[in-house]
C-alpha cells in the first residue's frame, strides 16, 4: 500500500512538470505578443501624476485610468520599478475602453526569462477600479492589475469592482505573483488561467509575503476540459506564507485538481480564521479551505476557519482539506477547522498520508448550519484564533447570511457593501436587497431611483430594495447607493 501512495506523491509534482511544460510547447518564443489585438492602457499613459512627489507624507496621486497606465508603462518601459515609491488613489477609476496591461512583468523572450516587479507602496485609499480587463498575453508567466510584484511591495485598502482576468499561469485579480504585503482588498471580478494558480486576490503569495483582511467575490477558475487546469483557491493560488483573516464567497472550479476556497495549493506558511462560503468543483483533489497541502516550501499549519461551500467532486474530496502528502521533514499542523454537513456530506479530509510522521492534525468536526450560526460557535472562534482582542462576532448585519463573520467586515470593511458613505454620524451603504443605515437617530429619510422615482419615505433605516442605483436623502444630506 505505502509503495501505491509513494507512486502517487511522485505523480504531483509530474502534473504540475505536464502543465509547465504544455505552457512552453504553445508559447512564441520569438517575441512578446498577445492573444488579443485590442489596444492597452499604456498606449494612452500621461506624462504626469495628479499630484504628489512619491513620499510617504506626499504620495503620487492618481485620479485617473491614464494616470494608473503611467504607472504600468514605466515599469514595463523599465524606467523604474519604483521601489520605495508612495502612491495613492484620490478616486475611482474606470478602465473601460482598453485592456489593461499588469504593472510589473515576468516574461519569457526564447530562452530567456525579462523579470522586473513593481516595488511601490499603492494605497486605494477606499476606491474602486471597475472593468479591469485582462486577456491573455503570451509568455507572461504573472498576470493581474499587478503582475510582478517585488520586495517592498505594498497593496491597501482596493477594491476591483467589475472585471475579467484572464491569463497563461500565475493569475490574480489584484496580483499575479505577490512577494509583498496585500491587506484591505477585495476582488468582485471574475478570474481565469489555462494552467495553474489562480486565485481571487493573488495567483502565488511567496514566502516573504502575507494577505489579510481581504476577500473574494468573483468566480476562479482553472483550466478547460482537455487542459492542466490545476490549483485555484478562493484568495490564492499557491502559497508559501500567511493567509490571514480572509474569506471567499464565490464558487471555484478547476479542469484538473486543486480547487479549494482559501488555497489550492499550500507549499508553507500559516491559513488562520479564514472563511469559505463558495462550492468547489473538480475531478479530485477539492476542499473547502485547502486543496492539495505538499509543504515542499516549508511548514504548514491551518487553524480556526470554517467552509459552508458544497463540495463537488468524484474523488479525493473534503470538507475541508482535499489531500495532504509531505516528501520532507516539514511538519503539518491542523486544528480548530468547521464545515457545514448541510454542504457536504463527505468527511473532513480527502487524503491524508503522513509518511514522514509528522503531522498533527485534530479531526475537523461537522456541524449543521444552524450549529453554525449559533453564539456559541462565534464564542468557539475566538477562543481558537489565538488573537488578544476577539476578532469574530455574529453576523448582526446579515451580511453573510447569518454566519460568523471576522469584525473588520461589520466595521469600515463591510464585504457585503457595494459602497459606503458617512457623513458625521451617519452611515448609509448598500447590501443585498437591502440599503443600510446607521447613526441616524430616527431622521426623516427618502429613498429615490435614478429616474426620480420616490421608493420609500419616513423614518430612516434599514429598507429593502431591488438592485440598481438609488438616491438616499436623511436630513439635508444625499447619496447616491448601490443595491447588488
Amino acid at each position: 500500500m505505502k509503495k501505491v501512495l509513494l507512486l502517487l506523491s511522485m505523480a504531483l509534482p509530474l502534473q504540475m512538470l505536464s502543465a509547465s511544460e504544455l505552457y512552453s510547447s504553445q508559447t512564441e518564443n520569438t517575441r512578446i505578443a498577445t492573444a488579443s489585438t485590442s489596444t492597452k492602457w499604456t498606449d494612452f499613459a500621461a506624462t504626469s501624476f495628479e499630484g504628489g512627489e512619491g513620499t510617504e507624507t506626499s504620495p503620487y496621486l492618481i485620479k485617473t485610468a491614464e494616470q494608473l497606465a503611467k504607472v504600468a508603462k514605466d515599469v514595463a518601459d523599465n524606467t523604474t520599478n519604483y521601489a520605495g515609491t508612495y502612491f495613492k488613489l484620490v478616486s475611482d477609476i474606470n478602465l473601460e475602453g482598453h485592456d489593461w496591461y499588469p504593472i510589473g512583468h515576468f516574461y519569457s523572450v526564447e530562452e530567456s526569462n525579462v523579470q522586473n516587479g513593481f516595488s511601490g507602496i499603492f494605497d486605494g485609499d477606499g476606491h474602486k477600479i471597475e472593468n479591469l480587463t485582462i486577456t491573455p498575453l503570451a509568455n507572461f508567466k504573472s498576470i493581474g492589475l499587478f503582475g510582478e510584484t517585488a520586495s517592498g511591495f505594498e497593496l491597501r485598502n482596493l477594491t476591483i469592482e467589475s472585471g475579467t482576468i484572464e491569463g497563461e499561469m500565475v493569475t490574480g485579480a489584484l496580483v499575479g505573483s505577490n512577494n509583498g504585503i496585500i491587506e484591505n482588498c477585495v476582488n468582485k471580478a471574475n478570474v481565469t488561467c489555462v494552467y495553474y494558480y489562480v486565485g481571487g486576490i493573488a495567483g502565488s503569495n511567496s514566502r516573504e509575503a502575507s494577505i489579510k483582511h481581504c476577500s473574494n467575490w468573483g468566480k476562479i477558475s482553472a483550466g478547460q476540459p482537455g487542459t492542466n487546469g490545476m490549483s485555484a483557491g478562493g484568495i490564492v493560488g499557491t502559497s508559501y506564507s500567511t493567509i490571514e483573516e480572509c474569506a471567499n464567497f464565490a464558487d471555484i472550479e478547476t479542469a484538473t485538481a486543486g480547487g479549494a476556497g482559501i488555497v489550492g495549493l499550500m507549499e508553507g506558511g500559516t491559513i488562520r480564521n479564514c472563511i469559505n462560503r463558495g462550492n468547489i468543483s473538480g475531478p479530485e483533489r477539492t476542499g473547502g479551505i485547502a486543496a492539495d497541502i505538499l509543504g515542499r516550501g516549508g511548514n504548514c499549519e491551518i487553524y480556526n476557519c470554517y467552509s459552508t461551500g458544497e463540495i463537488n467532486s468524484p474523488s479525493t474530496a473534503g470538507g475541508v482539506v482535499g489531500f495532504a502528502m509531505f516528501q520532507n521533514f516539514n511538519t503539518l499542523k491542523i486544528q480548530n477547522l468547521y464545515y457545514s454537513s448541510d454542504s457536504f456530506s463527505g468527511s473532513a479530509y480527502g487524503s491524508i498520508t503522513d509518511i514522514m510522521g509528522q503531522f498533527e492534525i485534530i479531526d475537523a468536526p461537522t456541524m449543521t448550519s444552524d450549529e453554525m450560526k449559533a453564539e456559541t460557535f462565534v464564542a468557539t472562534l475566538n477562543e481558537g484564533s489565538e488573537s488578544e482582542t476577539p476578532i469574530w462576532e455574529a453576523d448582526t448585519k446579515n451580511i453573510n447570511d447569518g454566519f460568523p463573520v471576522l469584525s473588520y467586515m461589520q466595521q469600515s470593511e463591510n464585504p457585503g457593501a457595494t459602497n459606503q458613505i458617512t457623513d458625521n454620524h451617519i452611515k448609509v451603504f448598500g447590501t443585498d436587497s437591502k440599503i443600510n443605515v446607521e447613526g441616524a437617530n430616527n431622521e426623516q429619510m427618502q429613498v429615490y431611483t435614478v429616474d426620480g422615482r420616490m421608493t420609500y419615505s419616513g423614518n430612516a433605516h434599514d429598507v429593502q430594495a431591488n438592485s440598481g442605483l438609488y438616491i438616499v436623502r436623511i436630513g439635508n444630506s444625499s447619496y447616491k447607493i448601490v443595491v447588488k
